[in-house]
């Protein structure tokens, strides 16, 4: 393995040098050789010490760190930026955008109503407003196709808009620090990592944001949080469980698939999960469905927070499953993307204590 490493290394740079005797320059069969580096005018050879194991640990500090690059977070982090504030944007996947982003896509919608009705049926874009409107409006300008890498793509030009926002991607909350009292802790700093890098990044801000989708970053501080679902006494709600629990919602994987009018041949892999139709007595899998089903989710018996990876393998097996049905798309259809990275729904919600909005005159406690 190391020595395929090497070979594809060296590979690199011969490209690089037929790339540059493509310009225009003069060029001899030495220019093609491994061992050329070309550099540009003022550009010289580095003689740093190479870095092995471990991490290099930088210190970063901003006014506002913000924890989680979905639609929440950028539009914390671009909003604060734009007020004047020097912003860290930490986010763990290698594109911004949450489970609307090129690695889950879920396309952003807002409150439609049943969009099976008439009155509904052209509202599957419904405008969530703010600066989520900003990109919306933008993708639907550039990017009339839906491509999720270029939804992406406009949220990321959003973000490097702004000089005041310094964005890591690839890169994971993973602790904080405190200090006081436990009933009225202050965050001091918080420890990013980027294990790709190799690069670990602690980060003092004034403010600090949890927008990680699971209340990580609370957690890590020791704020209280829920999980699960609440029973009767928590919030004095008739309606809800007699006794609460700590199961958490479903996670879904879609798929994409494109109509080619004739059978392609396509079957699913022996790992697949075996349906027969008879499971299917009330979810219908017939029809030209192109961009996945919704209700094919997965949690029990698992925990969607600890238990990502079996919740993952498990939600791939089964869509594969269903395209051995009698399943119109999958026998006219290539399936051209499948998403490897599922998208979460509620697992852990953070409790705030001091909300006087709303017309409340009393202090409260409700889940985030």
């Amino acid at each position: 393995m190391f020595l395929l490493t090497l070979t594809y290394l060296i590979d690199l740079q011969v490209v690089a040098a037929q790339q540059s005797c493509t310009s225009g320059a003069t060029c001899t069969s030495a220019d093609f050789t491994a061992t050329t580096l070309h550099l540009n005018d003022g550009e010289h050879v580095r003689h740093g010490p190479a870095h092995g194991g471990g991490l290099i640990e930088e210190t970063l500090s901003v006014d506002v760190l913000v924890a989680g690059g979905g639609s929440a977070g950028t539009s914390a982090a671009i909003a604060a930026a734009r007020n004047g504030a020097s912003v860290v944007l930490v986010e763990g996947a290698e594109v911004l955008g949450g489970n609307s982003g090129s690695t889950k896509r879920v396309t952003m919608v807002g409150a439609c109503g049943p969009r099976s009705s008439p009155e509904n049926q052209f509202k599957m874009d419904c405008r969530e407003g703010g600066i989520v409107e900003e990109y919306q409006l933008n993708s639907a300008a550039h990017n009339p196709d839906y491509v999720p890498s270029l939804f992406s793509l406009e949220i990321l030009t959003l973000v490097k808009a702004e000089p005041n926002i310094t964005l890591l991607l690839n890169t994971w909350l993973i602790s904080v620090t405190t200090e006081g009292a436990a009933a009225s802790k202050t965050i001091t700093s918080a420890t990013c990592e980027d294990q790709v890098n190799q690069r670990r990044y602690i980060i003092n801000a004034k403010t600090y944001v949890d927008a990680t989708g699971d209340g990580r970053l609370g957690a890590e501080a020791g704020a209280e949080y829920i999980q699960g679902r609440e029973g009767k006494a928590m919030w004095n709600e008739s309606l809800a469980m007699d006794v609460g629990d700590n199961e958490t919602e479903g996670t879904s994987i879609i798929y994409q698939a494109e109509d080619k009018g004739q059978p392609r041949g396509w079957s699913s892999p022996f790992w697949a999960t075996r349906y027969n139709k008879s499971e299917f007595r009330y979810r219908g899998v017939g029809g030209r469905v192109t961009n996945g089903y919704w209700w094919n989710e997965v949690s029990y018996p698992y925990n969607t927070i600890t238990d990502g990876n079996a919740v993952t393998q498990t939600g791939i097996s089964q869509i594969l499953g269903e395209s051995n049905t009698s399943h119109t798309t999958y026998r006219l259809a290539s399936c051209h993307s499948r998403s490897y990275v599922p998208r979460s729904r509620s697992r852990r919600s953070l409790v705030i204590h001091s909300i006087r909005d709303l017309g409340l005159h009393q202090k409260q406690r409700r889940p985030q």
